[in-house]
């Protein structure tokens, strides 16, 4: 093995080149860098690394990431019942409450969210295009609902919402916020809270919850929906930012191993034909957005000035 060229191994072991690992965790710590500071770098060679994130198609776009910010004014409750006390009814609503349920889904590269009121009786659906994660969706019905309550005036009410995403209540339910959305959220949730008591609740996805169930379907309306307006809905998410670069990343990879003779025939095999696919369990990733932009092969950071 010691014996072994470098290309090789990288296509044998399904391993990024060692210049564009390095290129690629430059580019992605420039990313956080130049979203959390917004500022000017003296070096020359920083200032072209960070030129060419906020020239990027993707990178350059409005992003979601803040500086962490402490927040210990929480004035509303997050619960986190079983699937079991679910079924059994064994978790109590306030008579005369507010009743609703959130939820978010994706039909193809659109994402949509929908809210669901049983009291009082109302329906909205949203279409947020084809930059927003599904946590960003979630979270956005969120906002909406609580919006929805402030401007109907209600005041000193039980108000309960129910949501599928533990990620997105286990968020809110933090000191920290990392995210615009997430702090946006906490400011409007505050705001409701300080006249009534808000509770938001965990609810299990497809277990014939009739309000839940409805919730769904008003997301997947949504998603179907043609999306209006400009994009990114909202700031896009650090996952997604992570995602292209590696998926860049890994373009460049399989371009310079092709530049090596003899290992088109070893590429053909399948043994280092990478996929990069948008993982269901992991809802923040846009697989469908970055095999487009994917195509895209604008080094982030010029290896000439790295």
């Amino acid at each position: 093995m010691s014996t072994t060229p470098e290309a090789a191994l990288n296509a044998l072991l399904d391993l990024t080149p060692l210049h564009l690992f390095i290129q690629r965790e430059a580019s992605t710590s420039m990313y956080r860098l130049t979203t959390r500071l917004r500022s000017r770098w003296l070096s020359q060679t920083l200032r072209s690394a960070q030129d060419s994130i906020l020239e990027h198609s993707v990178l350059g776009m409005t992003s979601d990431v803040m500086l962490p910010k402490q927040n210990f004014k929480i004035l509303y409750q997050v619960e986190f019942p079983t699937k079991e006390d679910w079924e059994t009814n064994s978790h109590t609503w306030k008579d005369g409450s507010l009743l609703w349920y959130t939820d978010w889904s994706k039909m193809g590269p659109n994402v949509g969210c929908g809210i669901h009121g049983v009291r009082p009786r109302l329906s909205y659906k949203l279409n947020k295009g084809r930059y927003s994660s599904i946590f960003q969706a979630e979270v956005y019905a969120i906002i909406t609902c609580a919006d929805l309550n402030l401007k109907r005036g209600y005041f000193d009410k039980h108000i309960y919402i129910n949501s599928y995403s533990q990620a997105a209540l286990h968020a809110l339910a933090s000191v920290t916020q990392t995210s615009r959305i997430i702090d946006n959220c906490v400011n409007i949730l505050n705001t409701l809270g300080e006249s009534n008591i808000v509770v938001l609740r965990w609810v299990p996805g497809h277990s014939d919850i009739e309000g839940n169930e409805s919730a769904d379907e008003l997301t997947k309306a949504g998603a179907r929906e043609a999306f209006i307006g400009p994009e990114p809905f909202i700031g896009i998410a650090y996952s997604l930012a992570k995602f292209t670069v590696l998926n860049e990343s890994t373009h460049l990879s399989r371009e310079a191993w092709l530049q090596n003779k003899g290992l088109e025939q070893l590429l053909n095999t399948g043994t280092t034909n990478r996929q990069i696919e948008s993982d269901p369990d992991k809802p923040d990733i846009q697989g469908d957005v970055v095999r487009d932009v994917g195509r895209d092969t604008t080094k982030i950071v010029d290896d000439k000035t790295s």
